[in-house]
């Protein structure tokens, strides 16, 4: 088990719209979209955002301090509540939520190839089990209930796995491996499977049929999530041997590119809006990362976002946006260098505006859209 970090996500502006020709603007009447910081109550040590629904629920990890054991704690209106561990586990990690507050990931031991997929839902924490093989792990759970994954199988590898009305099945997506990641109400799938040239590829199986997302002209490419639409985004190998955060759509993976100043990126979560977040910087552990926003057509470090009551906070990674613009991220404070789990939420500060008023009326219409890793990454062994 390999763990990574993660982040960020990202803002479009739209335009001004007036009934009255007296109305004067110019390209500078905009509003620039801040983001402010709210540390979710952690249990003392490190703590990672991982997932954020609709109603601004985030899921997230966090340590003891001192302590090796992770726990899985959900954020509700500024109360904590942790969401216990499975039996016979030290262990919780959630990787996904949907609207209804259902939360996904998995229950494990320290130093252990045995570990099991959990479904927490209406207060009670779930098994699902294993397609018959040692271990099992969760990603993805849309507002069916339907939740997406991996397990191993008793001929040892990892199949991709759909868990709904109470069994576990395997998708079929690849004899060999594969893992699904993000799955949207459609029921539309996500995720990697080792393709016949013996590397990994990102896959969007849809119905019955099985798509290929290819590269960007590297050798491998991972699908972390999808929107109601069918986007999908990732990260895949480049030419020059890179990872680039990707938007698939329209048949075609689009290579996002980086910030300025970064190598790498790569992209964890996506809205209904097309706002992508992820994480700046590469997969390597210990390697120092930010988190993005990208937002028509523009990738943006979240730390140049960030309002000035956020002074002192880094955010390191950004896994999911929801529809509002809010991110669950995760992110450092000067003073101790401890990861937190955070929560940002857009702040719009309006600038610029030059307006002339005729007759007493005039009808301005502004229209503003937002668009964040798991800081947890997961990958099989087989």
């Amino acid at each position: 088990m390999k763990r990574i970090n993660r982040a960020t996500k990202f803002v479009s502006i739209g335009g001004f719209t007036t009934l009255f020709t007296l109305l004067i603007f110019s390209n500078s009447a905009r509003a620039t979209v801040l983001y402010q910081v709210t540390a979710i109550e952690s249990l003392g040590g490190d703590a990672y955002g991982y997932a954020v629904n609709a109603s601004g629920q985030v899921a997230a990890g966090a340590y003891a301090s001192g302590s090796g054991d992770e726990q899985a704690i959900l954020f509700d209106a500024g109360a904590t509540t942790n969401l216990g561990i499975l039996p016979g586990y030290t262990s919780a990690s959630p990787f996904g939520m949907n609207d209804l507050g259902q939360v996904v990931g998995y229950c494990f031991n320290n130093n252990s190839s045995s570990y099991d997929a959990f479904l927490f839902s209406n207060g009670i924490m779930t098994g699902l089990g294993t397609l018959g093989g040692t271990f099992s792990i969760a990603f993805g759970v849309n507002a069916k209930g339907q939740v997406v994954g991996g397990s191993g199988t008793s001929s040892g590898y990892t199949h991709a796995i759909l868990y709904s009305n109470g069994e576990m099945a395997d998708l079929g997506i690849a004899s060999v491996r594969s893992v699904a990641q993000g799955i949207n109400d459609s029921g539309q799938v996500v995720g990697f499977y080792e393709a016949s040239n013996g590397n990994l590829h990102a896959f969007l199986y849809s119905g019955s049929t099985l798509t290929d997302l290819g590269t960007l002209g590297g050798i491998s490419s991972d699908a972390q999530q999808i929107n109601s639409s069918g986007a999908v985004v990732g990260y895949a190998d480049t030419a020059a041997d890179d990872n680039h955060a990707f938007l698939y759509s329209d048949g075609t993976m689009h290579d996002l590119g980086t910030a300025s100043g970064w190598k790498e990126s790569e992209a964890f979560g996506i809205n209904d809006l097309g706002q992508i977040v992820g994480n700046l910087g590469s997969l390597e552990e210990g390697a120092t990362t930010n988190g993005f926003l990208y937002s028509d057509g523009v990738m943006t470090d979240l730390n140049t976002l960030l309002d000035s009551s956020s002074s002192g906070w880094t955010v390191t990674g950004a896994t999911e946006i929801n529809d509002n613009g809010w991110i669950a991220a995760t992110a450092t404070q000067s003073y101790d260098g401890i990861s937190y789990a955070v929560l940002l939420t857009p702040v719009p500060e309006p600038s610029g505006m030059v307006l002339v008023a005729s007759a007493g009326l005039i009808v301005i219409g502004l229209a503003i859209r937002r668009y964040a890793v798991r800081d947890s990454r997961w990958r099989p062994g087989n």
